[in-house]
């Protein structure tokens, strides 16, 4: 049974963005989540470039990350985090894994380790 459910499509300010998952890249690239703001669509990836499934919570964080650049680009035009690329990075990732565990101490999301311990 699948326990991650990413929409199809879902609401940034006043656009919708299309949720490609899960995405396989045709190019080599090291990422594992684009935000595309021209095409209006967001990427994750399901595996980790090897063949390997990501978990659940990885795929989550990932979201949250494309999500975080989608507001950045939409309301602050990068601006928020950083104009240099390297660092906005760093600190969307940062932001994204906090976000992540505001909402598992809340109970809100139950990584898998937890399930597994519980049944």
């Amino acid at each position: 049974m699948a326990v991650l459910k990413i929409p199809n499509k879902v609401k940034i300010g006043g656009h919708w963005y299309s949720v490609r998952f899960p995405h396989v890249y045709r190019e080599k690239t090291n990422a594992w989540g684009t935000f595309n703001a021209h095409t209006l669509e967001i990427f994750l990836c399901g595996d980790d470039g090897q063949g390997a499934r990501r978990k659940d919570t990885a795929i989550l964080v990932t979201f949250i990350h494309e999500l975080l650049h989608g507001i950045d680009e939409l309301y602050f035009n990068s601006d928020l985090f950083s104009q240099n690329e390297k660092e906005r990075e760093c600190k969307v990732s940062v932001l994204s894994e906090a976000i992540f565990q505001v909402l598992v101490d809340n109970g809100w999301i139950v990584p898998e380790i937890d399930r597994e311990k519980a049944e």
